[in-house]
């Protein structure tokens, strides 16, 4: 998917002839790429609970992915909702972008400050050319729910450099990153709210 097709498929996603809804780009991230992962299918209450969103919210955001043919519900399973064929090619250009978060250990605070921190890896392919400091991510992730994010910059050698130049190893697996890839390490007093931190904080830096 380009970034311009994604970005229209966003936008769609927010259209409404009545109130403008309450999720954000992060929820509609989260929501796909959880319903992607689950080939035997997910149920309403379960989703709601890992994002973390209302009832309504959350009934109106399955709603709108299933109008765009993103997920539909299987009346076989009692497990509900499915990604369809278009939501699968959506699903795989999306972790071409955003890998999907991962819990990082981060005793006494290390690298956020939050009780959970989680972490994806951004294709530096996709980020945008000046994307400013932590500050700005960091923002990001507090606006969705979140406690804190940071982003450090893949070295090519095995190490995460922080925008100051000080680098440091994690125990994060490095086979497939390349030189220039961004670590965004998001933050949140819960699981859901730390997965939301990471997304929010990836997406100020993507071509979005």
């Amino acid at each position: 998917m380009e970034i311009s097709s994604l970005s229209k498929l966003l936008k769609r996603l927010f259209e409404t002839k009545t109130i403008t809804p309450s999720y954000k780009i992060p929820h509609i991230l989260f929501c796909i790429m959880l319903i992607g992962k689950e080939s035997q299918g997910i149920g309403r209450y379960r989703i709601r609970k890992e994002i973390n969103l209302g009832e309504g919210s959350i009934k109106t955001l399955l709603n709108r992915l299933k109008e765009e043919n993103i997920i539909k519900v299987d009346k076989n399973r009692q497990k509900g909702h499915i990604i369809t064929e278009i939501g699968k090619k959506i699903f795989q250009d999306l972790e071409k972008l955003i890998s999907f978060p991962q819990e990082l250990e981060n005793k006494e605070n290390k690298f956020v400050v939050g009780k959970i921190a989680y972490y994806s890896i951004v294709n530096q392919q996709y980020i945008k050319s000046n994307f400013g400091s932590s500050i700005e991510q960091r923002d990001e992730a507090i606006k969705i729910g979140g406690t804190g994010a940071t982003c450090l910059t893949y070295d090519g050698f095995q190490k995460f450099e922080f925008s100051d130049g000080i680098s440091i190893d994690l125990p994060i697996e490095k086979k497939r990153l390349k030189k220039g890839d961004i670590l965004i390490i998001g933050a949140g007093n819960s699981k859901s709210d730390a997965i939301l931190a990471t997304y929010a904080a990836a997406i100020s830096i993507l071509k979005i």
